[in-house]
């Protein structure tokens, strides 16, 4: 655990601190409602880079140079599962975001 002073270098000057990971198609689609809360809130908004570590939890892939083909994989058939999944929930997601956010 960290110790107090730890803490405190992450206090910023702004109410809302949002960490996110560009690399992420959550964290990409969740911008928008987020600028729009705080919008309508009148709370400025702190961004904060954070970089997940998927191959951790979901293996890692390498694609060819292509960028079709997987060439290289660490990956069990489950978390295989789990990347799909997060395709597919990701692109459920982006719908969502669409119709909710509409771009002018």
């Amino acid at each position: 655990m960290g110790s107090p002073a730890d803490f405190e270098r992450l206090r910023g000057n702004h109410p809302l601190a949002v960490y996110l990971d560009l690399k992420s198609p959550y964290a990409y689609f969740a911008v928008e409602p987020t600028r729009a809360m705080a919008a309508k809130l009148g709370v400025p908004i702190d961004w904060r880079p954070f970089t997940l570590d998927i191959p951790s939890y979901l293996g890692s892939a390498k694609l060819d140079k292509g960028g079709k083909k997987v060439e290289k994989a660490a990956r069990s058939p489950e978390q295989w599962s789990g990347v799909k999944y997060a395709y597919m929930d990701a692109r459920r997601y982006a719908n969502l975001i669409i119709r909710l956010f509409p771009r002018n």
